[in-house]
């Protein structure tokens, strides 16, 4: 059995992971929020700017998104709208593992290569 230390321990460095991850590898930012105002658990990283762009800063664009990453690559976020952005909100819970983090990187990926072709169609 693990204690709530350990269990808070690995969530905390797995959420702090997969942030720093996903706004590398989408080559975005992690939401500035200072450490005494940090819920526990969660991550928020802004997707990359040709899905804002196309989908809209807006909670219709927000929707839009999150169905499109459950229905078509089977990965269930939560993406809301920051100052004109899209982010995306991340959780870790015991059961998560590197592995979920790394689906989600590469499903926005592709939804974002896929959007920057439609641009470059359009010119």
């Amino acid at each position: 059995m693990y204690t709530q230390e350990a269990l808070t321990e690995y969530n905390n460095g797995l959420v702090s992971w997969a942030s720093s991850m996903l706004a590398n590898g989408w080559c975005t930012e992690i939401l500035p929020v200072p450490l005494s105002m940090r819920a526990p658990f969660l991550g928020v990283v802004r997707l990359p700017h040709s899905i804002t762009a196309h989908y809209g800063a807006s909670r219709s664009g927000c929707n839009e998104v999150t169905y499109i990453l459950y229905t078509k690559f089977k990965v269930l976020v939560y993406v809301v709208c920051i100052q004109g952005s899209l982010w995306c909100r991340i959780v870790a819970h015991v059961y998560n593992s590197k592995k979920d983090y790394f689906r989600l990187l590469e499903a926005v990926q592709e939804m974002a290569n896929e959007v920057e072709t439609m641009f470059e169609s359009k010119e």
